[in-house]
């Protein structure tokens, strides 16, 4: 079992994407002023049952949805779709996305992400997010970086569910214990 999780992040420009990728892997986020131009890597060392994973996450530029991302998408664990929840505009983006993304990474191995969520004038009515998360068969998270255990958590499980798909297709046990990562409760 390989002992590298990869991961996509992507969305329209200014979904938050960069914060998020930043928040999980060097426990900042806040004021990334920066637009993504090219894709980004971020690297994580994380120890789950005393093996120790390389986590990456590939920051994908939003103007990407005009690009072919066959290539982006490649030996990928799992991808993040991001909308911000006071842009309705990269809300709407997310069934495209995930039609570019699905014939490439499969089912099951998507995850939409309503960033944002501390945000009081918001665009898209609650529970929409995640209607269309069931509508897409994918996973839902609220996540924020004004709480960026929110990031975490949502992180940690989908890396525990990877770990858990790779343990299953090579027959190895299938409990996960974080121990280097604080303690936050995943519902997954």
């Amino acid at each position: 079992m390989s002992n590298q999780i990869k991961i996509n992040v992507v969305g329209k420009s200014n979904a938050g994407k960069s914060t998020l990728c930043n928040c999980f892997i060097n426990g900042l986020g806040l004021n990334c002023p920066n637009i993504t131009v090219v894709t980004d890597m971020l690297h994580k060392d994380i120890i789950v049952e005393e093996k120790k994973y390389n986590i990456t996450l590939y920051d994908i530029p939003g103007q990407s949805e005009r690009m072919d991302l066959t290539h982006s998408f490649l030996r990928v664990d799992g991808s993040i779709l991001v909308y911000d929840v006071a842009d309705l505009e990269s809300f709407n983006k997310i069934r495209s996305w995930h039609g570019k993304v699905e014939p490439i990474i499969g089912k099951g191995n998507i995850y939409i992400f309503e960033n944002k969520c501390d945000l009081i004038e918001k665009r898209i009515k609650e529970g929409e997010g995640k209607q269309l998360a069931n509508n897409l068969e994918c996973e839902f998270f609220q996540t924020s970086a004004k709480s960026p255990e929110t990031i975490e958590t949502a992180l940690n499980c989908i890396i525990e569910k990877i770990i858990r798909k790779k343990a299953k297709e090579n027959e190895l046990p299938e409990k996960v214990n974080f121990q280097d990562l604080k303690q936050n409760k995943c519902d997954c």
